[in-house]
């Protein structure tokens, strides 16, 4: 799926043609913001005025991959143009393999490197984007000067993206690889891994999950459906399993996925910013309470505000428990997981790099001597300007349900009942998921 970010409505598709030189016939004196669109067009660059008549809709460089963006007209009383705010958001196929943490490791080296008014920005959405902090001149622009601060903007574009790319190509081997965070081996004797486990389903494929009651696991319903919609049946789950020696054992008796979850047009959309990615999660009943040896982990059905704190909290810690990749044989554990873009208490997206197996893996808040969910991962999707964003399912989405399930006002489907779905049939073994499930 492609999509372009909210926020980045300004930014247009269209090809545009970079100019070597400056042309000659540029207006005389000092600029209004309709003299300074005739400099940019002067220049050789693709333009047109946006909705705002002090920002002008601009395409940097051309060719297979274009970079377009804007600049923004600071202009003082009488209309004369004072300062420019460039900007150029970079696409993502002109960062592939490279990860947030690596971007984040790039921005800073680039920044330290290109000391002046051009810096990069990775902002919390994951776009990176080329910026510049022009001083407000004493004067009203002329020409010349409009000229030579767009040449320098666009010369630290080119330097920049001429480094991004020696920067992917330096991880290209990795494939999709690189995008995945850092991890380190999780103690599956201690809380939290304990209460997180490998879910194995029929077909032989795993998921993550977790116990947040003493019979009831928590996953992604992907997990349990596959892209087509059928359903699958899951056999077991082994609570703090490594290499094959699980801390307890149960097998999955029932099953509750949100009514409304839509795996066959899950991804449909453009926009990220959609109330379906807030639907793929399943509760699932054991036939033994095991987490009476494992322990438990509570589920905090965070607020929109709770998120958007935890994002402004540099001090907060946010782990991810999974048993993606390798096999998942070992359970692993990421630091710096926690919310990046939050669209909405039910989903958003997160700064940890995930890979295939971690569907269903928790998010884990840690305060205190505490540890809870605030949600799980399921699937990444590529955008125009990011590469694997990861999506979560906030907890708000799935803590009403498990409250239901808990007290017995709610019943869980049984796997027998389960699997008995009309659309089931011979070929429902086989999982079928897209490249972005995890």
């Amino acid at each position: 799926m492609r999509a372009i970010l909210a926020g980045l409505a300004f930014i247009l598709t269209f090809v545009a043609t970079l100019a070597t030189g400056f042309a000659d016939d540029a207006p005389a004196g000092t600029l209004t913001a309709a003299q300074a669109s005739k400099t940019v067009e002067d220049l050789g660059i693709d333009s047109k005025p946006s909705s705002d008549a002090k920002e002008i809709e601009v395409t940097w460089v051309k060719g297979k991959v274009p970079v377009p963006g804007s600049i923004t007209l600071n202009v003082d009383a009488q209309g004369k143009v004072r300062a420019i705010d460039p900007l150029a958001p970079i696409p993502a196929d002109r960062i592939l393999f490279l990860s947030r943490e690596t971007l984040q490791n790039f921005t800073l080296r680039w920044n330290s490197e290109n000391p002046g008014a051009e810096h990069l920005d990775l902002e919390n959405s994951g776009v990176l984007v080329l910026t510049a902090t022009y001083p407000r001149a004493s004067a009203p622009y002329d020409a010349a000067m409009l000229k030579r601060q767009i040449g320098t903007f666009r010369s630290a574009l080119d330097r920049a993206l001429d480094d991004l790319d020696r920067e992917s190509k330096a991880h290209q081997s990795q494939g999709d690889k690189a995008y995945a965070s850092d991890w380190e081996l999780a103690d599956p004797s201690k809380m939290p891994a304990r209460a997180v486990g490998r879910l194995e389903t029929q077909g032989g494929y795993i998921c993550t999950a977790t116990l947040v009651a003493e019979d009831i696991i928590l996953t992604a319903a992907h997990c349990v459906m596959d892209d087509k919609g059928r359903h699958k049946k899951p056999l077991q789950f082994n609570a703090g399993i490594d290499h094959g020696d699980a801390v307890a054992t149960a097998n999955v008796t029932a099953v509750h996925v949100d009514p409304d979850y839509d795996p066959v047009h899950q991804f449909d959309g453009k926009t990220i910013d959609n109330p379906i990615f807030g639907r793929d999660w399943a509760l699932l009943k054991l036939d033994a309470p095991i987490g009476r040896d494992t322990g438990t982990i509570d589920v905090f059905a965070a607020t929109r505000s709770d998120l958007e704190g935890i994002v402004d909290d540099t001090k907060s810690d946010v782990i991810q428990i999974g048993y993606g990749g390798q096999g998942g044989f070992r359970p692993k554990l990421r630091h710096r997981c926690g919310p990046a873009d939050v669209l909405d208490a039910r989903y958003y997206t997160t700064q940890c790099g995930l890979v295939k197996g971690d569907s269903g893996s928790p998010l884990l808040l840690h305060q205190g001597e505490k540890y809870r969910i605030i949600g799980i991962n399921y699937a990444w999707v590529d955008l125009d300007y990011v590469n694997h964003v990861f999506l979560v399912v906030g907890s708000a989405a799935f803590a009403p349900t498990l409250k239901d399930l808990v007290s017995g006002k709610l019943q869980a489907t049984p796997v027998e009942d389960w699997i008995k779905d009309p659309s089931d049939d011979k070929t429902a073994g086989t999982m079928g998921q897209p490249n972005g499930r995890l």
